[in-house]
């Protein structure tokens, strides 16, 4: 017992009852999952001791835990499969093990999870226009959060925008720290190593109030108030933070997703911002397409060789394909659209001559 001399309230401290008993049967550790699925998960953790029995306690994130008189569900298997979940749901599981009929451990500390959508397959095309949108939506009770409504859009009628109102209006509270995201789950068929990616968007935010896009594993859940990094998700942001544009803008860009290939990948718009002011509006998505690239572009232009009227530029290609189009403009003019033809070669390095 402390206490210092300026005031307080009784009564002081009071102990009663002590007791320390020997733990003979340890609950487990270290809950993780190693498999999730749309309608099951696999969780391994670390024994409490040589036990080779366990009960698992499943049920929605957000019902009661487990106490000492509650029945688990008996396994022998380690990791373990369960399996009859429900696609895109929260859950929450405990394990405790079996050291004998009249032996059991505490319940560990839960592990919670979300299991994953039915997969969209390519090529996948959202404009949020339809009666039913399968997506996931992680906003907790952060006060800025992603909408699928009429607000804004850039096509007949709707898109999926933050707002501080329930979609009444796409706008936020400038005062509120939030970090929110929504995600889509797509299958990449084996042997595709790119994609195209294209969204239309806005957002005016500030420097420190934006969205980002992200590729990661399905295994990452993402959480609401927690913003999403290399380390934390194992995946990978796409271009820089989005913010800085009132009106509808449109990003295209082929991205890699050779590391998905023959799997599932999560496609994730998160938006975050903090409480030192911004610029009204904040993020509106729309009209997301992510098409197959059967012919990925080079990679590594470079030029190798400069004269008063030539240059001989080199590349890595990004297939196995043996053939290209080359197309030199005055520098500051308008880059090349997907209709313009440019001069053929099977050459490489390819000298532009004139």
């Amino acid at each position: 017992w402390r206490n210092n001399a300026s005031g307080g309230t009784q009564p002081p401290a009071a102990i009663d009852n002590i007791n320390f008993t020997i733990v003979s049967c340890p609950r487990p550790t270290a809950l993780l999952v190693n498999d999730l699925r749309q309608n099951s998960v696999t969780i391994d953790w670390t024994a409490g001791n040589t036990e080779t029995a366990w009960e698992y306690f499943i049920v929605p994130t957000g019902q009661p835990a487990p106490d000492d008189t509650t029945v688990g569900t008996p396994t022998t298997n380690k990791p373990l499969v369960i399996t009859g979940l429900t696609e895109n749901t929260d859950y929450t599981v405990y394990i405790r093990a079996v050291c004998s009929d009249t032996d059991k451990s505490l319940w560990s500390l839960p592990i919670s999870f979300t299991t994953s959508q039915v997969p969209a397959s390519l090529p996948y095309d959202e404009n949020f226009d339809g009666s039913t949108v399968n997506i996931g939506i992680s906003n907790g009770t952060q006060v800025n959060k992603w909408f699928l409504g009429s607000a804004t859009f850039n096509s007949s009628d709707k898109s999926m925008y933050i707002s501080n109102d329930n979609g009444v209006s796409n706008a936020y509270t400038l005062t509120s720290t939030s970090t929110t995201q929504f995600f889509r789950d797509i299958e990449i068929p084996e042997g595709i190593a790119a994609v195209n990616l294209s969204f239309d968007w806005k957002s005016q935010g500030d420097t420190n109030d934006y969205f980002r896009v992200w590729l990661v594993p399905t295994t990452y859940v993402p959480v609401s108030g927690t913003q999403i990094s290399v380390a934390n998700s194992g995946g990978v942001q796409i271009s820089a933070n989005y913010r800085g544009q009132a009106t509808w803008q449109t990003y295209t860009e082929e991205v890699s997703v050779a590391q998905y290939s023959g799997r599932l990948m999560r496609l994730v718009f998160e938006w975050r911002n903090n409480a030192s002011g911004g610029t009204q509006p904040p993020a509106a998505i729309d009209n997301i397409s992510v098409t197959a690239v059967t012919c990925p572009m080079v990679k590594n232009l470079d030029v190798t060789g400069v004269t008063e009227n030539s240059i001989t530029v080199n590349w890595l290609p990004g297939n196995t394909e043996t053939q290209w189009e080359v197309i030199a403009v005055p520098q500051g003019s308008a880059a090349p659209d997907a209709n313009a033809t440019g001069q053929l070669t099977t050459v490489k390095p390819y000298t532009i001559t004139g």
